[in-house]
């Protein structure tokens, strides 16, 4: 009688859980993955300093001028999820990183809400992206305005709207690109043990994206978090409670804007 062998890992694959029935060649066998064509409702806004301090991680610490962004993105035919679409709701930080080897401006994610698994859990396992499954639905048009919304088991959390967009010339898209410097988006890589009194990995991550603006336009904007008791939405609730605390002092700025964008998965790193 043959005797039977146990499942195998090779040391140049990555494997997602649940490891022996995944398949890394399929999902984690890129360098790059493209994202052909996304649209982004974009807002920034000032907030208090020592509120957005208490909600980073350590190294990290507001900028000058201490400021939020939210997004409404919706990502369409994407490769590794066969040609579907998903879309997401962010709240990122302008933020700076000081540690013992690596200084650097960008933007931390904070939170981000999406309406499908799998961009989700690849985010957050291997990106440390702070990604959670949500509800977000479609944007509607009204009365001349973009409105979205996120939601938990059916329980409001934000909304928000856009309007009067005007699009801008080719020199205006580079000279606000140009003015928003190369500023890449930042995260915290946290996986506890399996005892739930430490962390198996906890460290800050740089992830890198290059992304080709296609169009834009200038617009308003504004939005409102809710808040929410625990037992409506255990989960996100919490989140948006303490994104509540971090008042919105003034809004700077909000656009649309289309674009591709790759995401470079091999250049991603640990902080230090």
């Amino acid at each position: 009688m043959s005797q039977s062998r146990s499942f195998e890992f090779m040391d140049d694959r990555a494997y997602m859980i649940p490891v022996t029935l995944t398949d890394p060649e399929r999902l984690l066998r890129k360098p790059i993955e493209r994202y052909e064509s996304n649209t982004r409702y974009c807002m920034t806004y000032l907030t208090d300093r020592d509120a957005l301090a208490r909600l980073l991680p350590p190294g990290f610490s507001p900028t000058e001028r201490p400021t939020v962004q939210v997004n409404y993105t919706i990502c369409r035919n994407i490769d590794y999820m066969a040609g579907r679409d998903y879309s997401l709701v962010g709240v990122d930080a302008l933020a700076r990183f000081d540690g013992e080897v690596d200084h650097l401006e960008g933007y931390y994610g904070l939170v981000l809400w999406m309406d499908k698994y799998l961009p989700m859990v690849m985010g957050r396992e291997i990106m440390g992206a702070a990604k959670i499954l949500s509800e977000v639905p479609p944007m509607r048009s009204f009365e001349g305005r973009k409105c979205f919304s996120m939601s938990e088991e059916g329980s409001l959390l934000i909304d928000g709207e856009f309007w009067d967009l005007k699009e801008l010339a080719r020199a205006e898209i580079a000279a606000r690109l140009a003015a928003g410097g190369d500023r890449q988006w930042l995260g915290w890589k946290y996986i506890p043990n399996v005892t739930s009194d430490g962390a198996d990995i906890s460290c800050a991550t740089y992830l890198p994206v290059k992304r080709d603006v296609k169009r834009m336009w200038s617009a308003h904007g504004k939005l409102a978090f809710h808040e929410t008791p625990w037992e409506h939405a255990p989960l996100s609730g919490p989140i948006v409670n303490k994104l509540i605390r971090m008042p919105i002092l003034e809004y700077l700025d909000a656009w649309v804007q289309e674009d591709s964008c790759d995401y470079l998965f091999r250049e991603d790193r640990v902080l230090r």
